[in-house]
């Protein structure tokens, strides 16, 4: 059943996804039935329209408790940031204040995954392993090559945005450094440990 959603999400079938809604409930649309499948909205933030992103977290509000089950760290920003999906990177930004928020509710501009990076780090690293996402999408009918041009241009344009976004004013806390994730005393003084 997963597979069939995300194919009509990747389809952009707006129609056929409020079918296939209306004729499940929301657990069977929220829970994959799988713990190995993804979950159809960060489906749909990374492969679908913004208009399937919408009607999908509309869908989520109807059951929150079996969302919060399935989905309990809610990260739509960084889905679509790891696959470049700039038209909904676009939307979940212009819907980040409680005036104009998603369905589901706000969304953290300065979220992290469980590695602990933020949308500008995700949408940079979506920019190194393009072959090992370009062979998936080769099953889609599309042309390795321009797949590869248009996903780059996508991912620089997606960096942009966030360089916009960040020249409003980061937060400290999510200026990172590469190797600040220990103090510096305590490099040293591992270092020092570890010399004969």
């Amino acid at each position: 059943m997963s597979n069939r959603l995300v194919s009509i999400i990747k389809q952009n079938n707006l129609p056929e996804l409020r079918r296939f809604i209306a004729s499940c409930s929301p657990e069977d649309v929220i829970a994959p039935g799988t713990p190995y499948l993804n979950d159809p909205l960060l489906d749909a933030a990374s492969y679908g329209s913004p208009e399937a992103f919408h009607i999908l977290s509309e869908m989520y509000t109807t059951a929150p408790e079996v969302a919060k089950k399935f989905n309990p760290k809610f990260r739509p920003l960084l889905s679509a940031c790891g696959t470049a999906n700039i038209d909904v990177m676009r939307f979940i930004l212009d819907r980040h204040d409680p005036e104009n928020r998603l369905p589901v509710g706000t969304v953290d501009l300065h979220q992290r995954d469980d590695s602990g990076d933020t949308p500008i780090i995700v949408a940079a690293g979506s920019l190194m392993y393009l072959d090992k996402d370009a062979d998936e999408v080769e099953g889609d009918g599309l042309h390795w090559t321009e797949w590869i041009r248009d996903r780059i241009a996508r991912g620089h344009h997606s960096l942009r945005i966030h360089r916009r976004l960040y020249a409003q004013g980061p937060r400290r806390a999510d200026v990172i450094l590469l190797n600040a994730r220990r103090p510096r005393r305590r490099r040293l003084a591992s270092r020092q440990t570890d010399k004969p």
